[in-house]
């Protein structure tokens, strides 16, 4: 027969056992998957402001469409994608990051310099020198980007050469209307195929398979 303090060394040993074990029915714990991916935001708002810019350089779209570029250029091209650089440096995508950051500036710029001529508050004299270096050095600084994208996916190889290209030809574009146009039909091609890649990356990831291809390489 078990005595007093044996029976109370018991109980207080079952009260023990019965806060240290599980319970039953345990809620189950979301594990966040970390930031999101901000890639489609940038591609978007880069390929849909080159195309409307472009469709300008090419002829396609009137002289008037100037005004509408620099505000939409500011706002979407270079705010929006300025953002979605920092969303992508923060999630520790530093290539990205960079490069939506650096185009996004580059768009605010160019919207900022157009809209100061349009409203007249600003008359340059002649910059052909300066926009033709101011050109290179961006398709300079794209083409060195795009010898970073020898691990990625094709599309996006097509979009930095692409772009470099557009650079290039929107320099000589600067003494020759010829090769600006040609430059206008580049650069539609390549914010369309920013444009698909930001459009592929947002189904493939809604979808969690790969829906639309971008043409993975070998070892991806």
């Amino acid at each position: 027969m078990a005595t007093k303090d044996e029976d109370v060394r018991s109980r207080t040993s079952l009260n023990m056992d019965s806060r240290t074990a599980a319970p039953p029915m345990q809620p189950r714990v979301m594990v966040p998957k970390g930031p999101a991916n901000a890639g489609p935001i940038g591609l978007m708002a880069f390929g849909m402001t080159t195309v409307l810019l472009n469709f300008y350089n090419a002829g396609i779209a009137e002289s008037g469409t100037v005004g509408l570029i620099a505000c939409y250029g500011i706002m979407h091209g270079g705010f929006v994608q300025l953002l979605a650089g920092m969303w992508e440096i923060s999630a520790g995508k530093v290539f990205t990051g960079t490069a939506f950051t650096s185009y996004g500036a580059f768009w605010m710029g160019l919207g900022l310099f157009d809209l100061l001529i349009v409203t007249n508050n600003l008359v340059p004299g002649d910059i052909s020198e300066g926009k033709c270096v101011w050109l290179c050095i961006w398709g300079t600084f794209t083409f060195m980007m795009f010898m970073g994208t020898f691990r990625a996916n094709r599309t996006v190889q097509f979009v930095f050469l692409s772009l470099a290209l557009l650079f290039f030809l929107l320099a000589g574009g600067v003494y020759s209307d010829t090769v600006h146009k040609i430059a206008g039909a580049v650069g539609i091609v390549c914010g369309g195929s920013a444009m698909y890649l930001g459009w592929a990356e947002l189904m493939n990831e809604v979808y969690q398979r790969d829906m639309i291809p971008i043409f993975k390489i070998k070892w991806q």
